[in-house]
């Protein structure tokens, strides 16, 4: 019996010597649906001849075999499934996994069996996790057009989604007085009365592999109708006081040294306040819309400040001096020349101020997504029929005159 033990062991044990295998390494690796992974091979640089690597997947129940191949040796075998799927690099062993999808999960062993003193095995193991690229998200406003909270809700159709943040312009939110996020944070509650309109706010999502934003325009009721007619006015206001800075400058320069009667005088100075009050009242609508619209930066406020109270001095200028007894009874204010100065002056701040506006309201209109040429549309139709109106009434004016003489 002991003979018979004897000679067991003395047969076992040189095979047994052969057999060594390393320990196990264990590689996690995550990648992207539909991109190619490369799942490096052996550590060695370089193998003896007639090691053999061998590359499979561990399934539950069985190893389905990938590529084997033998060092030394030009010839590789694949598996039939994995033949157009795959690029097996010979000179290190690597394996590049392309186009990879959902099923490709799990774990890829590589086995490297050499064959010099001893049978030495070394495994390597790569743990895949195929995630889902993550696609842009939905942002959806509630309600559609605020007035004094609005929520801005990130959707997402990934079931992958690790984080979501939220950024307006290039600046993260956090919860405070006037920003607050669900727990989540797909919910972002913004107080309306204390953000201005128009403004952008982006929802980031991420997970461990990709991430995705969209971005959206918060629209505030009321505020974009205010754009609009920011924008129109000022076109109109412009227009308004250009043509009357032509009128008066055609007047004072050349209808009064040709009228020379005092009656002419008097209806030139009548005609010269009918445009004088046109300029005032568009100017007036102007400033206003510009001095009342939340978007307009504190520059653009103030000049049109400083042109409202303009428009106001000018108001009660006109009128004394229109009013005033001598205008009646002699001659007109525009033969003094300090009165004619006064109104050329007025004439070339109020093109200014009513010009200034405009590149502002546009730009507020255009990050507003409103349709610009609409808008556009509208305020050349309004100057068009502005001018219209105005230069038919001169030249009936002149008409009438011609006809008196």
């Amino acid at each position: 019996m002991w003979l018979r033990i004897w000679l067991m062991l003395s047969w076992v044990w040189p095979v047994y010597s052969q057999l060594h295998a390393t320990a196990v390494t264990v590689e996690y690796i995550i990648a992207g649906r539909y991109s190619s992974v490369l799942l490096k091979g052996f550590k060695e640089t370089r193998l003896p001849k007639g090691t053999v690597n061998k590359w499979s997947l561990v399934l539950r129940h069985r190893h389905t075999l990938i590529v084997i191949h033998t060092v030394g040796s030009s010839h590789i075998r694949y598996s039939d499934y994995y033949i157009n799927r795959i690029n097996y690099h010979k000179e290190n062993g690597s394996l590049v996994l392309n186009n990879v999808d959902l099923d490709d999960r799990g774990v890829y062993e590589n086995s490297v069996t050499t064959y010099e003193k001893t049978v030495q095995k070394s495994y390597y193991k790569k743990i895949l996790d195929v995630l889902d690229i993550l696609a842009a998200p939905l942002i959806l406003q509630h309600p559609v057009t605020a007035v004094k909270v609005a929520q801005l809700i990130c959707v997402s159709n990934s079931w992958n989604t690790d984080s979501i943040l939220w950024f307006k312009g290039s600046k993260p939110l956090e919860n405070n007085e006037i920003y607050s996020m669900s727990s989540n944070n797909r919910t972002l509650t913004i107080k309306t009365d204390q953000v201005q309109n128009c403004e952008l706010y982006t929802c980031v999502i991420k997970n461990k592999i990709s991430e995705s934003m969209n971005t959206r325009m918060l629209s505030i009721n009321g505020l974009v109708l205010l754009n609009q007619y920011s924008f129109i006015s000022a076109i109109i206001a412009l227009v308004s006081t250009t043509t009357t800075f032509a009128a008066s400058v055609f007047i004072i320069f050349f209808a009064l040294g040709t009228y020379r009667v005092h009656k002419r005088h008097v209806q030139l100075t009548a005609f010269f306040v009918f445009f004088q009050l046109l300029s005032f009242i568009t100017l007036l609508f102007a400033s206003l819309f510009c001095i009342f619209d939340p978007e307009f930066p504190i520059a653009y406020r103030i000049i049109e400040s400083f042109g409202f109270l303009m428009v106001v001095a000018m108001v009660v200028y006109i009128l004394v001096v229109y009013l005033h007894p001598e205008t009646k009874l002699q001659r007109s204010f525009l033969i003094k020349r300090k009165h004619r100065y006064v109104f050329l002056a007025y004439g070339i701040l109020s093109m200014f101020i009513a010009a200034t506006p405009i590149y502002r309201a546009h730009y507020n209109i255009k990050i507003c997504q409103f349709p610009v040429i609409e808008t556009s549309g509208t305020a050349v139709s309004a100057a068009m029929a502005y001018i219209f109106i105005s230069w038919l009434i001169f030249i009936m004016f002149i008409k009438h005159s011609k006809c008196s003489f």
